[in-house]
């Protein structure tokens, strides 16, 4: 059965705002592209702080996890998929998503699969509605496949050609 991805439901952890500090925050972990900088300001100076660049693939960042202790916050600053591979590998990990904060970097995308052509693009993260390249109006599902790589979406005949095939 298809599942929705942790990260586009629990988007309340997303913020373009400083570091949010927990009580029980012992140590910060920062998250980053390869070529991306972060200001070290955003951070508390009283908490001990590591920088280091994603890793390459889920099982890399899974170990990574593994290998923090109790009371690590992790800061991720990176684009939409990484952030999100992140996110559901903590998530999975057992971590609260208080644990968790997230800076978005460029546009918030998403993948939909077109249930008529077949073919796999990319909307905005907001559309539930959208062309496909073969011309069809899809409307957005709700949930993830797993197996397609994206979010269903299912043909439609937009409001507008509904009303004129009923006027005929």
């Amino acid at each position: 059965m298809p599942q929705r991805p942790s990260l586009y439901d629990r988007s309340i952890v997303l913020t373009d705002e400083s570091f949010i500090c927990r009580e029980s925050t012992k140590k910060i972990l920062i998250l980053r592209e390869k070529d991306t900088q972060i200001s070290k300001e955003l951070f508390p100076k009283t908490i001990p702080v590591i920088e280091m660049v994603i890793p390459e693939n889920k099982e890399m960042i899974r170990q990574l996890i593994q290998s923090q202790t109790i009371g690590t916050h992790i800061f991720v600053l990176a684009p939409w998929d990484k952030a999100s591979m992140v996110f559901d590998v903590c998530i999975e990990e057992g971590m609260a998503e208080e644990e968790l904060q997230i800076q978005i970097l460029g546009e918030k995308k998403k993948k939909v699969y077109c249930m008529k052509c077949y073919q796999l693009h990319e909307v905005k993260l907001d559309d539930t509605t959208t062309q496909c390249s073969c011309g069809t109006h899809l409307s957005v599902g709700p949930f993830f496949s797993a197996l397609r790589k994206g979010y269903i979406g299912y043909p439609f005949l937009p409001i507008i050609e509904k009303v004129r095939s009923c006027v005929r």
